[in-house]
């Protein structure tokens, strides 16, 4: 935990969203945003996050590995 605090900076605002804190508007940078690059951005996250999932055992599999209980 970076600096002793509870939520990491980008944590807040979901947080703050979930308790109903609502933003009034966009940060003034999110106009200058490329919408193109920032969907790049996503796909590419999209695409890692896939690969990455697709190299894990399925759930019962990792159960029997490590969560299995003791034979008696």
């Amino acid at each position: 935990m970076e600096g002793n605090h509870l939520f990491q900076l980008g944590s807040w605002t979901s947080v703050l969203i979930g308790q109903r804190f609502l933003p009034a508007g966009l940060h003034a940078l999110a106009d200058r945003a490329d919408p193109a690059y920032a969907a790049k951005q996503v796909r590419d996250v999209v695409r890692e996050v896939e690969e990455a999932a697709s190299k894990l055992p399925q759930h019962d599999e990792f159960i029997a590995r490590y969560c299995a209980a003791p034979e008696e």
